[in-house]
């Protein structure tokens, strides 16, 4: 479903998904990490353990919380993300998103108000 989203949402440890709500689009379940997606995931909920989608955007919604390695071609964080951030292309952090964790980027924009701690490293494409 190109478009939509995968809504994760709940405590997902490595590999194990469960939906739905609060990002709107399709609700999908996956059982594993290495599925491929046709859709951007919005975490939601609690998240342990890694996620490398390449290619795609990677959101953290409001109410998530991520203890993970986060690895996108775009991610935007509106919650919480306590790990490393690869972005081939563009991390995005909003006010209300906080990050603990170093960060591989090749852009980066951080809003008034948002919390960052780590090292970022920007890299020429």
């Amino acid at each position: 479903m190109a478009g939509g989203f995968i809504v994760l949402t709940g405590v997902i440890r490595v590999g194990i998904f469960a939906s739905p709500p609060s990002c709107g689009g399709n609700f999908w379940r996956l059982e594993m990490m290495e599925r491929s997606a046709e859709a951007s995931p919005c975490l939601e909920g609690r998240v342990e353990g890694s996620i490398a989608l390449p290619g795609q955007t990677i959101t953290v919604g409001r109410t998530g919380q991520t203890e993970a390695l986060l690895i996108a071609n775009e991610i935007v964080v509106l919650g919480q993300v306590r790990g490393n951030c690869q972005a081939n292309d563009h991390l995005d952090i909003r006010s209300e998103g906080s990050m603990s964790g170093d960060a591989i980027v090749s852009r980066i924009s951080i809003a008034d108000g948002a919390f960052v701690k780590g090292k970022i490293d920007v890299r020429r494409s």
